[in-house]
């Protein structure tokens, strides 16, 4: 099942829009089980509520490994084993 997302949704021409891509792909429950911001922090993070900290972006940098060249520049890095979510085949389509 593809998850569909409107284009305004991500601004990935920023790393806070990247971010906020991979945490609803994720889900704030299984980033907490990867690091030790809670639940709630990634809530308010989603919402807008709390600050995308180093934290949190090391959460999401060990959770998808082959994104974090993308997490961080917006750029895939040829000839290596970064990708995108969707040139990953990444159940999100962004219309």
């Amino acid at each position: 099942m593809t998850i569909k997302y409107l284009k305004d949704d991500f601004d990935l021409d920023y790393l806070l829009g990247r971010a906020l891509l991979l945490m609803r792909i994720a889900g704030p429950k299984a980033l907490s089980e990867h690091g030790s911001t809670s639940v709630s922090r990634w809530k308010n993070i989603g919402q807008g509520r709390a600050r995308l900290g180093a934290e949190e972006l090391e959460t999401l940098a060990r959770m998808f490994p082959s994104y974090q060249v993308w997490l961080l520049t917006g750029k895939r890095e040829i000839g290596c084993e970064q990708t995108t979510p969707q040139e990953d085949g990444a159940a999100v389509e962004i219309v």
